[in-house]
């Protein structure tokens, strides 16, 4: 019993707090549009280990990747996320959005995003939406 107890520890990951990690924040040009932003975050060796691309004005989240992949499924994700939602709210932003290639997909699910079309009628992906 013991020994199952102990390889489990061993084998869990654990939960990783946002503040751990150095970030910057970046303002990007798309379309003649200055509401474009990017937060990269940065271990303590300086690698980049995630990043998340998003539009203050209509919402969307553009790019969203935890890509180190012994950083994923450890709440980072979440964190960021929220941290987005945040800065939207106070900017005014009352929906949030995105396009992803994957459906059904978990994190965006239990994060409150609900299976929509894109408000965006270009894309024939499948889209994501949450109020904030």
């Amino acid at each position: 019993m013991i020994i199952k107890y102990l390889r489990y520890l061993f084998n869990k990951k654990f939960p990783l707090k946002i503040s751990d990690f150095s970030h910057t924040i970046t303002n990007i040009e798309y379309y003649k549009s200055i509401y474009n932003k990017r937060i990269t975050y940065f271990d303590k060796s300086n690698i980049e280990i995630g990043y998340i691309e998003y539009n203050l004005h209509s919402g969307k989240i553009c790019l969203f990747f935890i890509t180190e992949e012994k950083y994923r499924n450890r709440g980072l994700g979440e964190q960021i996320l929220q941290k987005v939602i945040n800065n939207m709210k106070q900017y005014g932003t009352n929906r949030a959005w995105l396009v992803t290639a994957n459906c059904p997909h978990k994190f965006w699910e239990k994060n409150g995003f609900t299976y929509a079309n894109p408000p965006d009628c270009s894309v024939t992906m499948h889209g994501y939406t949450r109020i904030i």
